[in-house]
């Protein structure tokens, strides 16, 4: 069975370990995730190659992660950051953000984004993305959860719906369209 940690519990647990490291490898982990979505037909689910990069994984074990390990491997991870939609979803001035956060009904004082969840290919449809996203509600209780997912994700779609995130539509981004996904948690 697998288990969800945090980032300080993974770092105690590999303590050779540094960010850069874990960047590195989390870079070559969505590498090997989108080439399986590639593989099952399903379309490039980001709007670039080069997208996310280490910079980004840095930044997002800065924020905040959640693991899951199996055996003290990492078979998939999510990152969340509170209060950040402006950089988090690519708006690019305090008008575009006010538009979006009254478009979808948002708190502008009360929410938090998730954000690249993934879980690498021979864990995945074992509940482990249901298990990170659970953890990750559990430490924003009573908060607006937001989550963006590329349309061409047919089966991330699905499991958001399952766990009753509301279907927002999509919106044309800086670096694309995405479906928005809300909770109120």
């Amino acid at each position: 069975m697998f288990e969800i940690v945090d980032e300080t519990e993974l770092f105690k647990r590999h303590p050779n370990l540094n960010k850069l490291q874990l960047a590195h490898f989390l870079n070559d982990c969505f590498k090997m995730v989108k080439k399986d979505l590639l593989s099952k037909k399903l379309a490039d689910v980001y709007s670039s190659d080069d997208y996310p990069n280490v910079e980004i994984h840095l930044n997002d074990i800065n924020n905040g992660m959640l693991f899951a390990l199996y055996r003290d491997g990492l078979i998939g991870a999510i990152s969340y950051s509170k209060g950040n939609i402006k950089d988090d979803f690519g708006l690019r001035n305090d008008q575009e953000y006010d538009d979006f956060m009254t478009k979808i009904n948002v708190d502008k004082t009360n929410y938090c984004t998730l954000h690249r969840l993934f879980v690498i290919p021979e864990y995945q449809g074992q509940g482990v993305g249901k298990a990170l996203i659970k953890e990750a509600e559990s430490r924003f209780k009573n908060t607006t959860i937001l989550f963006l997912v590329s349309p061409f994700n047919i089966p991330a779609i699905n499991m958001y719906e399952k766990l009753d995130y509301q279907n927002l539509g999509s919106y044309p981004f800086a670096f694309g369209n995405f479906v928005v996904f809300k909770k109120e948690n």
